[in-house]
């Protein structure tokens, strides 16, 4: 597939006003701001750095021949009784092909494996410096957008790992982790709620890789729509914890 233009599906009231902006050709790459031509104006840098990102593990990438943008689709998320319901796009109704499912479980690691020093950080010890972390460190421009406090490691970590358990469960409701408990030991908990993540994502892909649901809130999920949040979701996470401990050079 050949790309003239970035693709771009936008989320009007993305996190309760925003505007959100997925580049479903590259399941996971997502940017979001407070109107709808600036989350546009942050597109082509996002999908840069997404691509580059893929490429340093080895992954075959679509890399668009120009930074124009073309907008696919708008859906809003919309909140009913203070719960966020968010968007699902046309795209994601649609059966996940087995390569495409394989690919993004491949991601999904390499997100993982660049967790992995952090891991070892939040063992070595029970929480950052006092002060000594940016008020929103998944954002350079959240400090002058007021953000919350961003958590400790060990909370980010386990945040991860409940949260790939919770989409999972989007689309059969009867489903139950049964491994590590959350506030256990922090390396079983995301080695298991992983595993268990993939074999569930793997086993609904069998019964229909078109599945769709509606979860106990009202809100409509695929498996296209679950394994690109589940993907944006680590990779959300992972810049906040780079950010907040970068690299030595």
């Amino acid at each position: 597939m050949e790309l003239e233009r970035i693709r771009v599906w936008l989320e009007p009231g993305y996190d309760y006003g925003r505007y959100g902006a997925w580049m479903l050709d590259w399941p996971g790459c997502f940017v979001w701001d407070e109107s709808r031509d600036a989350v546009l104006g942050r597109v082509p840098e996002s999908v840069r750095r997404h691509t580059e990102w893929l490429a340093a593990f080895g992954e075959p990438v679509v890399v668009p021949a120009g930074s124009g943008l073309e907008v696919v689709e708008e859906v809003s998320s919309l909140v009913k009784d203070g719960y966020e319901r968010n968007a699902i796009f046309m795209a994601d109704r649609r059966p996940v092909a087995v390569d495409e499912l394989a690919a993004m479980f491949r991601q999904l690691g390499f997100a993982r494996a660049d967790m992995a020093r952090h891991l070892d950080s939040a063992l070595g010890r029970a929480a950052t410096r006092p002060g000594g972390s940016p008020r929103d460190a998944r954002d350079p421009d959240a400090l002058a957008r007021g953000a919350a406090p961003a958590r400790e490691t060990d909370g980010v970590l386990r945040h991860i790992a409940g949260a790939e358990i919770w989409l999972a469960s989007r689309l059969d409701r009867a489903l139950r982790f049964e491994g590590a408990p959350r506030d256990g030991d922090l390396a079983a908990y995301l080695d298991e709620s992983r595993a268990w993540m993939v074999d569930q994502l793997g086993a609904l892909h069998a019964r229909d890789p078109a599945l769709e649901a509606t979860d106990g809130k009202g809100e409509e999920w695929t498996l296209a729509k679950v394994l690109r949040r589940a993907l944006y979701h680590s990779l959300d996470h992972l810049a906040e914890l780079e950010a907040r401990h970068p690299r030595s050079i």
